[in-house]
């Protein structure tokens, strides 16, 4: 088919949904038709489907043809006509992944030396590698014979800007750069400019690519910050540094570096350089702030003495961590002082109002504790649930069925894009549904998105249903919130591995919201969100074959995760809170922050260092006792799954990777 008619098909194929949506849906999107779709979506990843053939030309009709076309170009975009993806941009400009497909070909047409397509495309948009391209087609494209003074000028000046950043600029600015060095624009002060701005920003790599262009003095200053940013411990002992600005800042930076490492070493030499060394107020605070909250974070003994001596104004996370090393040392006067230190916004929150109680009533203040205990009793989640606990009464379960509006789902059903996101759901290219989802519902009322969430959940679209009644008045659903989804994979694991279904439904639910697709940004995968590493060696002990994609398998990835919990668990002698804790954090972490003597877990969980892994391990045991209450029977107290926590035991220490290392 040629090219100029298939695009008047699929510019006409984009409005038909709205009307095959008003008809028997198993007539309008037979099976057949979906899983022609998938196999020309696989033929085209593989290169094997042209525009012209007759497995596209059988799916004109079909809601999710212009994915086909979209698949078509994004696979062979460095190789297709300007004028063939210019067209597709025209016909689809909402798409959804439409933006995205735009920003590469303009990477690629800045690529080619393609200035004229390149500009007649380009928006204006502030993407550095944009900016630059555009600079390129104004400096050395087909118009700089015509090129005023006046618009050279501007773009130099825009050039030099770029230049002048703390971190590596993309590709597409080297040509830009060329351009000003061969005209000498990059002065050596532009130069020193740059290198001190990297160097304070702590790109070291950068810094020590500009060094090169300077002195020799400036190389040795560069390698000096790249030995401390590898080993501030041994670089602060072997000392040498001058009373100079450029030391001192080094200095501090080694120290906080330090700090976050071993906060017992940078106090140390701390106390050997500050009183030899003019610092600055601010460097001064800054350091003491980096060491106390690091002695908080790593249970040193004398860190709510350091905290204390410290200021606080401005620093909201110094005066939590007053509390919660007062209330890991069992100090609840100073607790409750310290709370009364926090903003007031703070001091609102549940969490602060429930840690108020506890040191009220530790102190001998019942009825004032009981007061409070109550109304937070009331909620549902993990304070709520602690407070109960506390009180020795039910638990509340605010749950309120929602009403489907029959009229109204039926109209956001037959939407353009709810359709695609609906279609893209069940051919399993969720990244694409979610894109779909996202901008069919941003616009919903409030009601309306309530609607919209019951009718993913009609669809087992749980992911989607749980974000979109999040904000659409629904909230109170918990059946809808907390669906018993993959129950087989899920039952299977618990009865085989003697795990509570409702702790691993609670995993699932935190992890990736029942997505199977699910794929943080640090790389982890599927829905109890693994990394690779530690799947391939859970994997392998079960004596699985695990392949690339293996993870995204929702009984692969269940059986793999369900394993490493119950090894995790294992290795904390059976405690659900440790081992929540180390399925996030990793085993050898958590073994760090046990403590010297046993304390209550809720204690235990207001200290966790990671901030990540703190409200982790509140959502998934909340999560816990709500999926308990779904599945039916006595709920087990929070309390009771928690446990105590007792100091380290002499066990063989564990050698599994932690999930998530970031403070």
């Amino acid at each position: 088919m040629p090219l100029f008619r298939l695009a008047i098909v699929v510019l006409a194929a984009a409005a038909l949904p709205a009307v095959a949506a008003t008809n028997d849906k198993a007539a309008a999107r037979p099976d057949a038709q979906r899983a022609a779709f998938k196999a020309a979506w696989q033929d085209i990843q593989a290169g094997k489907l042209s525009p012209a053939s007759a497995q596209l030309h059988a799916l004109e009709n079909y809601p999710l043809y212009p994915y086909l076309r979209y698949a078509y170009v994004d696979r062979n975009l460095k190789t297709l006509p300007p004028a063939t993806v210019a067209k597709f941009l025209t016909d689809y400009p909402q798409l959804p992944p439409t933006p995205a497909l735009r920003y590469r070909w303009l990477r690629e047409l800045a690529q080619n030396g393609e200035w004229t397509w390149f500009t007649n495309y380009y928006d204006g948009g502030d993407a550095p590698a944009l900016v630059c391209a555009s600079i390129s087609a104004g400096l050395t494209g087909s118009d700089t014979a015509t090129l005023s003074d006046a618009k050279r000028a501007r773009l130099i000046a825009t050039a030099k800007r770029l230049w002048l950043s703390d971190r590596d600029q993309p590709r597409e600015c080297d040509p830009v750069f060329k351009y000003l060095a061969a005209h000498k624009l990059i002065t050596k002060d532009m130069i020193g400019e740059r290198f001190a701005m990297a160097l304070e920003s702590h790109h070291l790599d950068l810094a020590a690519y500009l060094a090169d262009r300077l002195s020799k003095g400036a190389q040795a200053r560069a390698a000096h910050w790249q030995h401390m940013a590898a080993d501030p411990g041994a670089t602060l002992a072997a000392g040498g540094f001058s009373d100079s600005a450029d030391d001192r800042a080094l200095l501090v930076f080694g120290l906080e570096r330090l700090a976050q490492q071993n906060a017992a070493s940078a106090k140390a030499s701390w106390a050997d350089v500050k009183n030899r060394f003019h610092f600055d107020i601010h460097q001064r605070a800054n350091v003491e702030r980096q060491i106390a909250l690091s002695e908080a974070r790593q249970h040193l003994p004398d860190a709510y003495r350091d905290l204390t001596r410290i200021g606080a104004s401005g620093y909201d996370l110094v005066k939590q961590w007053r509390v919660r090393t007062a209330l890991w040392n069992g100090a609840w006067h100073s607790a409750l002082a310290r709370i009364a230190d926090l903003p007031a916004s703070r001091r609102a929150s549940r969490q602060w109002r429930y840690w108020r109680a506890r040191a009220l009533a530790a102190t001998g203040h019942d009825k004032e504790a009981d007061a409070i205990y109550r109304k937070l009793a009331h909620e549902t989640g993990y304070f709520g649930f602690l407070a109960a606990d506390r009180l020795g009464v039910d638990y509340t379960f605010a749950h309120q069925a929602s009403q489907p509006d029959p009229t109204v789902m039926a109209d956001i059903d037959q939407r353009p894009g709810i359709v695609r996101a609906h279609e893209l759901f069940e051919v399993g290219l969720l990244d694409f549904a979610e894109g779909e989802w996202r901008a069919a519902t941003q616009n919903l009322s409030t009601a309306q998105r309530c609607q919209a969430g019951l009718l993913a959940a009609d669809w087992n679209w749980h992911a989607a249903a749980i974000r979109t009644l999040s904000g659409g008045g629904c909230w109170d659903d918990l059946k809808l919130r907390y669906p018993i989804a993959y129950s087989d994979a899920i039952g299977a694991q618990a009865q085989n591995l003697n795990l509570d279904p409702a702790w691993l439904y609670g995993m699932v639910r935190s992890e990736s919201l029942f997505a199977a697709n699910a794929i943080s940004r640090s790389g982890a995968l599927g829905l109890m969100q693994l990394m690779p590493a530690t799947g391939r060696q859970v994997a392998a002990r079960l004596g699985l074959d695990l392949d690339g994609d293996g993870l995204l398998d929702p009984a692969t990835n269940i059986t793999i995760g369900s394993a490493y919990l119950d090894h995790v668990r294992g290795r904390f002698g059976d405690n659900a809170c440790l081992a929540t804790a180390a399925y996030n954090a990793g085993p050898n972490a958590v073994a760090q922050w046990l403590p010297d003597a046993s304390m209550d877990a809720d204690v235990w969980v207001a200290n966790i260092p990671y901030r990540e892994t703190r409200r982790y391990v509140r959502r998934v045991m909340a999560h816990t006792v709500i999926f308990d209450w779904r599945i039916g029977g006595t709920v087990k107290r929070i309390t009771a799954r928690m446990g105590e926590i007792a100091p380290p035991a002499a066990a063989p220490g564990s050698t599994a990777t932690a999930r998530t290392a970031a403070p």
